[in-house]
Order: C-alpha cells, then structure tokens, then sequence
C-alpha cells in the first residue's frame, strides 16, 4: 500500500511537473490513499493518482487544488478496485477531475463528490468513467464547469450511475457539449436528480444528455434546467416535481418507452417541444398549459392536476 498525507500548502516549480504525484507501480500493491489539508498547485496536474495493484484510490482534498494544462485531480485504478475522490474547490485544463477505471477484472466502484466550484477550460469539469468489470458509479457536485461538458459520466458497469447536483452545473460551447453527459450504453441505468440550488444548462444549448441507457432525472422544487433535455434510447421518465421548466427548449426522450410528468408545478409548455414522449402526465398541485400541437401517446390528468 502507499499513503500520502500533506498539512501544508504543495506547490510544483519548474514549467511541468505536479504538485503531488503517487503511483503504486507494483501488480501486488493494495491500497492508494492521499490526503491533503491545504492548497496544492501543479504545473501538469494537481493531484495525479494511478494504482496498478489490486487495491483501491481514495483521494481526499480539503483544501484547494489547482492543475496546469492536464487534470486538477486524476485518478486511475487500473487493475479493478475502486476509485474514490472527495474534494472542495479543484481546477484544471483538460478536466477538473478525472477519475477513472480503465483495465482488470475488478468490481469496482467510482465515486466523485465535491462540495465546492470545479472547472476546466479545456474539456469537462468533472469526467468519470467506469468500465464493463465495474459496479457503480456516484457523483455528487455542487458549481461545475467546463469548456465542454460540465459533467461527463461514462459507465459500463453492472449496477446504476447515479448524479446529484445542488449547485450551478454548466457546459461549454463544443459541439456535442452539454451541461449534464451521461453514458451507459443499451441497458444500462442512469439516475439523475437537481435538488434545490441547481441550476443545469450549457452555451451549446444542451443542457441533459443521455444515450441508449434507461434514464430517470428528477427536477426537485428550487432546480431548474435550461436548453434542451434529450434522452436517447431505453426506457427513460423525466419528472419536474416542483423544479423550474420555463427554460426548457426541447422535451426529447427519444426512442423506446419514456415519460414526461409535471408534479407541483405551473407553467407553459410549446407542445412541438414535446418530442418522443409515449406519455406525458399533469400530476398533483399543477397546472401546465400547452401551446401549439402536443403529439404523445397519452396525456393524463391526475386528482388537481390539469393540463
């Protein structure tokens, strides 16, 4: 095992080089753990993390932590286990964090959780990706961007990919680039829930993106989404259940069987927005009113609700 724990601020000199660099070489090593208390600064990467032994990464960060032209924090477990990072505030080119499990055979999990702003001005704010030997993946953010995605969520293993955001989550300009990018491929599962203070868009206009998984996201009362929300394939429901849809620009859920539901809310909605939704229902304490053409399966008024 290898364990590294700073208390003060880490800085890198010279024009390359991170500001704390920990690698567990060896095929029989277990465990990697690094734990800092204040800033640290690199010229590549801030904190620059990889495991190929048979153990897991937990990386902790306290303080601020700020990388050059590669990754705030990147961490790699390349033999299976799991990959765990916590953060406040982190920065970087390429991405604000990476983390990553990218070989063995392992059943390992990938979790990311921030408390504070995270960006990149080069790709996404926060990119995890889990591969096919994987079980979940977690994600937990507050202020995230980047000058791609904002968040990018790549998983391929055998439980769900799970994100929850309370803060200002936005995409950058790239083409294809979206507030909210999650992949799980054909039959995977994607939970995605903005809790009150979230705040969902990108300069692309593409503010949540799925491709051929299942996917749920919820929009709690004090979340808000702008631009466009599009599903892909599967089996996907998307509920506002308080949450503000007045910046919404395109309802998509795609192909497969998918559902729209406004619960507790009031508001507008152009029914050509409305794409690909096999039912669309006005619940509880709402009153949603359609403008234009609404084409859907079915449109269900349920108890107060009406639409």
């Amino acid at each position: 095992s290898l364990t590294v724990t700073t208390t003060g601020a880490v800085t890198a000199t010279g024009a390359f080089g991170d500001g704390i660099q920990a690698f567990l070489n060896s095929a029989t090593g277990t465990d990697l753990t690094v734990t800092t208390e204040s800033t640290v600064t690199g010229k590549t990467q801030g904190i620059d993390v990889r495991n190929l032994g048979t153990g897991v990464i937990e990386v902790t960060a306290t303080g601020a932590v700020q990388g050059g032209s590669q990754q705030g924090i990147f961490a790699n477990n390349f033999n299976g286990g799991d990959v765990t990072i916590s953060a406040a505030s982190v920065s970087g080119g390429f991405a604000g964090i990476n983390a990553e499990r990218t070989g063995g055979s392992g059943s390992g999990a990938v979790s990311v959780a921030t408390t504070g702003d995270v960006s990149s001005t080069i790709e996404e704010g926060i990119r995890a990706y889990n591969t096919v030997s994987g079980t979940t993946m977690t994600i937990s953010a507050h202020n995230v961007y980047g000058a791609a995605d904002g968040i990018y969520a790549k998983h391929l293993g055998s439980g769900a990919s799970t994100i929850t955001v309370t803060g200002t989550v936005t995409g950058g300009s790239n083409a294809g680039s979206a507030g909210i990018d999650t992949r799980t491929g054909s039959g995977g599962t994607t939970n995605v829930t903005l809790n009150s203070g979230a705040s969902v868009s990108a300069t692309s206009g593409n503010a949540i993106v799925n491709d051929d998984g299942n996917s749920t996201v919820n929009v709690n009362a004090g979340a808000s989404v702008t631009g466009t929300i599009v599903l892909g394939a599967g089996s996907d429901a998307l509920t506002f259940n308080g949450g503000n849809f007045s910046g919404v620009t395109s309802f998509d859920g795609g192909t497969g069987t998918d559902s729209l539901t406004f619960r507790s809310v009031t508001g507008t909605v152009a029914g050509g927005n409305v794409t690909g939704m096999e039912s669309v229902v006005v619940d509880t304490g709402s009153d949603v009113t359609f403008t234009g053409t609404l084409t859907t399966g079915q449109l269900t008024a349920n108890n107060t609700g009406s639409g």
